[in-house]
């Protein structure tokens, strides 16, 4: 029964655009989600779709198909502090990222953040969460600094556009921008 509720939800994982409670998913899942496609019609890395001369540090456009994952992190309130909930949550994704299937690939750490009122503050503090979470894998886990590159998305990039305040906007989204 185990091995079937893995495989149902490593398939939620990789169909659902919702946010993924790192504690809900464990780092098999994880993997799964983030590992580069190794075969078929799209080619899903930077270094063969970057036509466009598009870095690491900039925020991707839209066309570009990486494989991903958006994780719910725990910040304190409106700030770039952690909550004990949200370690928890990078200690499963550093599990995973050490893993072998993904370990030396180069991520994107991209900050989403939806808060009412303040438009202005939402790149500042979605820039601010990436650099935290990043800062955090690297002290921490150990994982090198130079695969890690935070992003500031503020609220461009909605999982629910219905709802653009929604809880699952704001989120820390992992991108793979390593090659088969």
């Amino acid at each position: 029964m185990k091995a079937k509720f893995t495989c149902i939800a490593a398939l939620a994982l990789l169909v659902l655009p919702t946010v993924v409670h790192a504690q809900m998913f464990g780092p098999i899942e994880l993997v799964t989600a983030l590992e580069p496609e190794r075969a078929g019609p799209t080619v899903r890395a930077l270094k063969t779709q970057n036509a466009l001369q598009i870095l690491p540090n900039q925020q991707l456009p839209p066309a570009y198909d990486f494989p991903s994952v958006n994780l719910n992190v725990n910040f304190d309130g409106d700030t770039h502090l952690l909550t004990a909930r949200g370690m928890r949550t990078l200690r499963t994704l550093a599990v995973a990222l050490l893993d072998p299937k993904v370990r030396g690939q180069a991520f994107q750490v991209a900050g989403h953040v939806f808060i009412e009122g303040s438009g202005s503050a939402q790149f500042p503090l979605s820039s601010r969460r990436a650099q935290a979470v990043v800062d955090h894998l690297v002290i921490f886990y150990g994982l090198p600094r130079d695969k890690l590159t935070p992003v500031g998305y503020g609220a461009t990039k909605p999982v629910n556009a219905a709802n653009p305040f929604g809880v699952e906007n704001t989120r820390i989204e992992l991108i793979n921008l390593s090659g088969p």
